[in-house]
């Protein structure tokens, strides 16, 4: 016995009962089960955060520090009337 003997592997044989129609028809019954689980899986939701989505503690203080300003109530600025000056006639 050599020492190649125990790694052989007996060669694969198709099953004797099995025509060229009925492979097919296994092929393409196998196919469309890998079909139907690749659309499944496409539906169930995925949740996964993008990383954009994480808060980040500079942003979050720096918004705060926006929507205080826009809360707080600026008077408006209103210009003083010019006065007319009367003409002279």
């Amino acid at each position: 016995m050599s020492e190649c003997d125990c790694l052989e592997l007996p060669p694969v044989r198709r099953d004797p009962g099995m025509g060229a129609t009925e492979e097919r028809m296994k092929r393409t019954g196998l196919a469309l089960i890998a079909i139907a689980l690749a659309g499944w899986a496409s539906l169930v939701p995925a949740h996964a955060v993008p990383p954009t989505a994480t808060p980040s503690p500079g942003y979050e203080a720096r918004l705060q520090e926006q929507r205080a300003a826009s809360r707080a109530v600026v008077a408006p600025v209103v210009k003083p009337r010019r006065a007319k000056k009367p003409r002279a006639h």
